[in-house]
């Protein structure tokens, strides 16, 4: 996936984008090749309605792109939401290329193993590993969804493809008789990615061996990708018999990788000073007791308070097997928020947690949180995470990638060229004005990039 979004980049570059002392803006044929290679990773074909247009100086090269995407555009059915049929191949290029980059966002994008020696083909089989870009996609595509959407919303989000009930599981091969669920067994669909379904909880019986049940395929946890049940699964990576305990015993990978996916910060995300006040001395965790080490842990063990009950749940026999990340109800009352030595009751607690940073300009943000909805949207109150957003966007679409940390840490101080701020301040200028934005719309946001001058130029990495 990384491979291909970073072909297109790398072909552009050789073609358009070799940079030169001295910038000069594009002709109108040469950045509609630019735009239109950026989203479809295609060259426009002989008959493109567009470039005859765009070489008499009838269309503006961006506006023509633009219609490209916005062409690509969801329709609502009920709970469904799907390309429209005979949609020009532009526009599904434009929205399937658009996938593949936020699929690349996530650092977590195959299912680990988790029982020794046992296939995980049946987790690959009724899971999408790519569900927690739909999330973006979905945002993306579908008219008046804010990107606030991807984390808050309260449904599970599964994908419209072209094969939607497969007789067979992608990865395992295995008939649907043959599953523990029997034939309604969910298989993922299969195929090109024609738009999304929102999930209802819906139990699903089964029988092994061992034991028959019932279980949740699609739970909405909160959150919107936070919770996903295919993004727990993703991310959490912790031992088979896996219980949280408060001290050693964290979900912490889950929390890293929200920060990274997410926020676009790399841990430690908090200064020296601002972990003092968590050091034990008789911490039965090494690190509370040096500081540095908190540093990491104050953010991310913290944030994961809010899945202290998560429990991996194995279904199937050794041919086809299924390990499912899932939430338990607590059964305890509140504990200590962040126990420095084991707390055997911990994961039996009610969810809560702590997001803990430092923003963009330096600021602590210390908002505690009662569960996955309540992180959802006490993230999706920063300015940091849609700075985040409008930095993933940049990187694709303008090549550069600028770093967001704390600025005035005293410590660890950032230093950054002139050319540097310049292109941070853009982006931050840009998340700022997502968030302001009603719609909240990552079309808009896209639309602002491609549209500023600087995207016109032969060299566009310099002002």
């Amino acid at each position: 996936m990384q491979r291909l979004v970073q072909s297109l980049v790398l072909s552009l570059g050789s073609l358009l984008l070799t940079p030169l002392v001295k910038a000069d803006p594009l002709s109108g044929v040469a950045l509609y090749y630019r735009c239109y290679g950026q989203l479809t990773q295609q060259f426009p074909a002989a008959n493109d309605p567009y470039l005859p247009q765009v070489r008499d100086g009838k269309l503006n090269p961006i506006d023509a792109c633009i219609d490209i995407l916005m062409k690509a555009s969801l329709l609502e059915s009920g709970n469904q939401s799907r390309l429209s049929a005979g949609l020009q191949a532009s526009s599904v290029d434009a929205f399937q290329t658009m996938h593949k980059v936020h699929v690349s966002w996530f650092q977590d994008r195959n299912f680990s193993v988790v029982l020794n020696n046992i296939s995980l083909r049946g987790t690959e089989d009724i899971y999408d590993a790519e569900a927690p870009a739909f999330y973006l996609t979905r945002a993306l595509f579908r008219p008046d969804t804010g990107i606030d959407s991807v984390i808050t919303m309260a449904r599970t989000l599964r994908a419209l493809r072209t094969n939607q009930t497969p007789d067979k599981g992608v990865s395992s091969k295995i008939v649907r008789a043959e599953t523990p669920f029997g034939t309604n067994v969910p298989f993922a669909a299969t195929g090109e990615l024609q738009g999304f379904m929102l999930m209802p909880p819906t139990a699903f019986d089964y029988t092994t061996s061992q034991s028959s049940n019932k279980f949740v395929i699609d739970k909405a946890n909160g959150g919107g990708i936070l919770g996903d049940p295919a993004y727990l699964r993703l991310t959490v990576n912790e031992e088979p018999n896996f219980k949280a305990t408060g001290a050693l015993a964290v979900p912490r990978k889950w929390s890293r990788a929200v920060m990274s996916d997410l926020m676009c910060r790399d841990i430690p995300a908090v200064r020296t000073a601002d972990a003092l006040a968590f050091r034990v001395a008789n911490s039965t965790a090494e690190f509370r007791k040096e500081s540095a080490c908190i540093r990491c842990h104050a953010t991310i063990d913290r944030m994961a308070g809010v899945i202290r009950g998560i429990r991996y749940v194995d279904i199937g026999d050794r041919e086809w097997r299924i390990d499912f990340a899932t939430l338990v109800n607590p059964t305890m009352p509140a504990g200590v928020a962040w126990p420095s030595k084991e707390d055997a009751t911990y994961s039996a607690q009610p969810p809560s947690g702590v997001l803990y940073f430092r923003d963009y300009k330096g600021r602590l943000v210390n908002q505690p949180v009662d569960n996955l909805a309540g992180l959802g949207a006490a993230i999706a109150a920063t300015d940091d995470f849609y700075i985040c957003m409008a930095k993933r966007y940049y990187s694709y679409f303008m090549g550069v990638d600028v770093k967001l940390a704390d600025p005035t840490d005293p410590v660890n101080p950032v230093t950054l060229s002139d050319l540097d701020k310049y292109h941070l301040q853009r982006v931050v200028d840009l998340g700022l004005e997502l968030k302001a934005d009603v719609k909240k719309s990552s079309f808009t946001l896209i639309k602002k990039i491609l549209s500023h001058p600087d995207y016109g130029m032969d060299d566009y990495h310099s002002k």
